[in-house]
């Protein structure tokens, strides 16, 4: 601006004075943005965490809960002479009587399932017997305490 007198000097210093101000404003306001998208994204990866976890949560747990609801136990007397001279021996320690072995099968839709998958089974239902709302950060500590605890 070509204007010369102390009115114009006045104008151009405050000019400049509001120039620098609007300058830090907008510096201010652009890392605010990067703060925004920042965080943004780190929701977003939390989210996704929270999916991840929970898909792998809801599987193991489905498994779980189907095998506590439909596992048949069945436990019979078995004629020792049925039975290997070891089990003989066993039954005969565990029972008090030589005559006969108890064993208990676990059985679901005619296949036999390990006991260690029957006591794993009730384990995670007794220790979760419902879980969280979708989406829900809970997910994350059921997907750690799944995990240290051998459930996946």
């Amino acid at each position: 601006m070509a204007w010369a007198s102390s009115a114009g000097d006045t104008l151009r210093a405050r000019i400049r004075t509001v120039a620098l101000g609007l300058g830090s404003e907008a510096q201010l306001l652009d890392d605010a943005a990067l703060q925004l998208e920042a965080h943004a994204r780190a929701v977003d990866e939390a989210k996704a965490a929270i999916v991840a976890a929970q898909a792998a949560v809801q599987l193991a747990w489905d498994r779980s809960v189907n095998v506590v609801g439909n596992v048949i136990e069945t436990t019979t007397d078995i004629a020792v002479a049925s039975v290997s001279s070891a089990m003989n021996t066993i039954g005969s320690a565990l029972s008090g009587a030589a005559d006969e072995v108890r064993v208990t099968m676990f059985t679901m839709a005619d296949e036999l399932v390990p006991e260690s998958t029957v006591e794993l089974a009730r384990s995670v239902v007794r220790a979760v017997p419902a879980l969280p709302p979708a989406g829900s950060r809970d997910w994350l500590d059921l997907d750690g305490t799944f995990s240290t605890q051998g459930w996946k």
